[in-house]
């Protein structure tokens, strides 16, 4: 019975994001499109992730 209330409740337990670059990219998940063409300087209509991750590739990769 334990292990299934672990289970089940561990869904509802926070982790903390490993390094710079995932807490950054689960921060910037949250920001409209709007807020991601402003700071990222990309203006073609893809998808969040697609403009997170081009942005992280040419500018974060150095960091971690």
């Amino acid at each position: 019975m334990r292990r299934f209330l672990d289970w089940l409740g561990s869904g509802f337990v926070y982790r903390s994001p490993t390094n710079k670059i995932e807490s950054w990219r689960r921060m910037a998940m949250f920001m409209s499109s709007k807020q991601l063409r402003k700071i990222t300087g990309i203006s073609a209509h893809y998808s969040k992730a697609v403009i997170i991750n081009r942005y992280i590739n040419e500018n974060m990769s150095k960091i971690d």
